[in-house]
């Protein structure tokens, strides 16, 4: 008991006196992940680009051009960032909208500080102004029971096999529950980590369910789902 009193104490101190040690907890880093595109706006013409960092990188930048490759002059758009507290620590939340895009065209993107820490390049399509029909992935009840070898690993199976089967889709749509826990960071982590290679070539356009607002304490309140997606803004003022 001694020995495991001494061992949490030297544990406790080590974490106040190195914050590396906390932000670790949190899976984050310096270069960016959980990237993700969203719609805040017409989407012919914008895309809203999301990403994560560690604490400690408290600004960010999206780099954009037409086509498949970015150039060292190709545009860039400043990014909103904030510090988002979590129960395994501090991150820091990005996002950027970019404006004046021409409809039905491919772009290429990547985020970072602007400096070396970049995200691998991605691409996305825009809208047509006025399409006929769109085509579009629908998804309900992503959320994973803790623990296992593979947490979410039914939900990176189905998305990509989804979008493998439907390159064409041009966003896709969870119904709610797309974790289990909708407070807890550790969920939120597995979650992106899955949908990562379609949440940053398509929009993902998530409906808030019950599970997103687990545990009780201290409200129930979708904390961690509205402080991650970047969405059209509705709802009376308080609870948007």
């Amino acid at each position: 008991m001694k020995r495991t009193a001494v061992m949490l104490a030297l544990i406790l101190v080590l974490a106040l006196n190195c914050p590396a040690l906390l932000l670790a907890q949190t899976g984050a880093t310096a270069t960016p992940d959980h990237v993700h595109l969203t719609w805040t706006g017409d989407p012919a013409t914008t895309m809203t680009i999301n990403w994560r960092t560690d604490a400690t990188t408290r600004s960010g930048v999206v780099q954009y051009a037409k086509g498949t490759t970015i150039s060292p002059t190709s545009p860039r758009v400043a990014a909103t960032s904030r510090p988002f507290s979590t129960d395994l620590g501090t991150v820091t939340i990005h996002v950027a909208k970019l404006t004046k895009l021409s409809p039905n065209t491919q772009y290429s993107y990547r985020v970072g500080n602007g400096s070396g820490d970049w995200s691998p390049t991605c691409t996305f399509t825009t809208a047509e102004t006025n399409p006929s029909k769109v085509k579009f992935l629908v998804f309900g009840d992503s959320q994973s029971p803790p623990g296992g070898d593979a947490p979410y690993g039914v939900w990176k199976t189905t998305l990509h096999n989804a979008f493998k089967a439907n390159p064409d889709a041009r966003f896709f749509m969870n119904r709610g529950d797309l974790v289990d826990v909708g407070n807890n960071y550790a969920h939120w982590n597995g979650w992106f980590s899955a949908a990562a290679g379609v949440a940053d070539r398509i929009p993902i356009m998530p409906v808030v369910g019950n599970h997103e607002t687990t545990p009780a304490a201290p409200t129930r309140r979708p904390h961690y789902w509205v402080a991650q997606f970047a969405l059209p803004q509705n709802g009376p003022d308080g609870l948007k």
